[in-house]
């Protein structure tokens, strides 16, 4: 679904809004799924450190809230303190951001945005294996 969803606001974007689709698509596609994984393992360890559905809706909602306001998605982290952009840097959305940008819009390949891609690379094996960690010791 999240494929999916990646795709049809992709084209969306490029038709509906005639934003310029820049550089290569593969990459593009590829470097999101990235991004997807992370937000799985993410989703996972919420759901396993949980004890029922409401506290993982809380936990989301709050995650989703410093997502928005701390990762450059609605405010540049350059006029941020320097705390709140360390605070950023620990969520996914930071670097599939600045990958997004760089590739849709500027063209950049990975050369460029490697130590992004790096970061998303480490944040999706961290968070799979802390989550998946956790589910093996919750179901001991």
């Amino acid at each position: 679904m999240a494929v999916i969803d990646m795709t049809v606001i992709m084209i969306l974007g490029v038709f509906w809004f005639g934003v310029p689709f820049m550089g290569s698509l593969w990459q593009f596609a590829l470097l999101s799924l990235i991004f997807i994984i992370s937000g799985m393992g993410l989703g996972l360890l919420i759901s396993v450190i949980s004890k029922n559905q409401n506290q993982a809706v809380q936990y989301v909602t709050v995650f989703n809230l410093f997502s928005m306001i701390l990762t450059g998605f609605i405010y540049p982290r350059i006029s941020m303190p320097q705390w709140t952009q360390w605070v950023g840097n620990l969520i996914p959305l930071t670097y599939f951001l600045r990958i997004v940008r760089g590739i849709f819009t500027k063209g950049v390949g990975i050369t460029v945005l490697w130590s992004d891609v790096v970061a998303l690379v480490v944040y999706a094996l961290i968070v799979i294996f802390v989550a998946a960690s956790a589910l093996k010791s919750r179901l001991d």
